[in-house]
């Protein structure tokens, strides 16, 4: 089509297509078609990130399943604890799971380890970082509430203290959603 990808757009292309050949080419469309608006002849930033935009507007069927998640399971008497983001946000251990799991790089899989390591990238207080146990009852209980919520989906798997993200579609809607995130209370 003529227009010209520096290697480090191509790279954050590729990153975020998360190894499906369908978000690429969705992901590449959306580009092509804000580069025809534009009339601009290289890839920005900008209009790459106005593609994905783009892109994850096709995925809005996971708002509602997402929303159940955020919720969490039905609470006790106890009020869930609130966690202090770096971005000045406070939310509970759901919103911080799926808070973590975006952070970058984008992975389809990741132990414990891996994911109480991203809770540090997205806590203000490492202090107060989850136990495992916590963090493995709440991604049991995010993956029951999948499961109830969209039963013909494929989309997370808890298995052997490991996670695994079946679908790569959900993961870009996590990471490129903003108005998902928009209800965590300012601290």
């Amino acid at each position: 089509m003529g227009y010209t990808i520096d290697e480090k757009n191509l790279r954050l292309l590729a990153q975020e297509s998360i190894a499906s050949p369908q978000l690429m080419q969705e992901n590449c469309f959306n580009l092509a078609d804000r580069m025809a608006m534009s009339g601009e002849s290289s890839v920005t930033i900008k209009l790459l990130q106005k593609a994905f935009n783009d892109t994850v507007i096709n995925y809005s069927h996971y708002d509602a399943i997402l929303q159940n998640v955020l919720r969490g399971l039905a609470q006790g008497r106890n009020k869930r604890k609130s966690y202090d983001f770096k971005d000045d946000t406070q939310a509970d251990i759901y919103h911080l799971f799926l808070k973590s799991i975006c952070v970058d790089p984008p992975v389809l899989s990741m132990n414990i380890t891996d994911i109480r390591e991203r809770f540090t990238q997205v806590l203000s207080i490492i202090e107060k970082l989850p136990t495992a146990l916590v963090t493995s009852n709440t991604i049991m209980h995010v993956e029951k509430i999948f499961k109830e919520t969209a039963p013909k989906l494929d989309t997370i798997e808890w298995r052997g203290q490991a996670l695994y993200i079946l679908d790569p579609f959900l993961l870009f809607y996590l990471r490129w959603n903003r108005s998902l995130y928009s209800n965590f209370k300012k601290s």
